[in-house]
């Protein structure tokens, strides 16, 4: 039943970016010639630490992986294992959060006594980094970040499709 639950929260939680808003940015180097990008290759990730390993299975690697495949395709890059322009990697990050917001007061004269009225929301945001390093130079040359708060009620594999395509939507940046 343990191992079941292990495997039931990633899928559920695992990068469910919700019906909220993808937070993307951006980040280039701008002196970089971008248009002599045709080939990529990926990098080996390092081991996470046990918090986010439990949330990198080996389902949602592989849906990650087809996600940008499938983004870097329709831009006109090729996926090679010898020759290649720059190396595509990925890291994922996750946030306990805490939202509290008060109510005020009510007062009561006959025992002064106040009661504060508060609510607590405790949730989870995702990030996702999708790095793009070229080859020649071995420096960071592209990065994109997208964020937002993880659901239980998004389906996995739609929310990573789509924040992938948020991020890649300016990819190769132009000019």
């Amino acid at each position: 039943m343990k191992n079941l639950f292990r495997l039931l929260i990633p899928l559920i939680l695992l990068f469910n970016l919700s019906c909220s808003t993808i937070r993307v940015a951006v980040d280039f180097d701008k002196n970089n010639d971008f248009s002599t990008y045709k080939t990529y290759k990926w990098i080996k990730q390092k081991k996470l630490n046990d918090f986010e390993s439990i949330y990198k299975n080996a389902i949602n690697k592989k849906r990650f992986a087809i996600s940008i495949e499938n983004e870097l395709k329709q831009k006109g890059f090729e996926r090679t294992e010898d020759e290649y322009d720059f190396s595509v990697v990925y890291h994922l990050r996750f946030d306990k959060k805490l939202d509290v917001t008060s109510y005020g007061y009510k007062y009561y004269p006959t025992t002064g006594y106040t009661e504060r009225y508060i609510q607590t929301r405790a949730y989870q945001q995702g990030s996702i980094i999708l790095d793009i390093i070229d080859r020649k130079e071995k420096l960071l040359v592209w990065r994109g970040v997208a964020e937002g708060v993880l659901s239980e009620t998004d389906n996995p594999e739609e929310t990573i499709n789509r924040a992938i395509k948020a991020i890649l939507k300016d990819f190769p940046p132009q000019g």
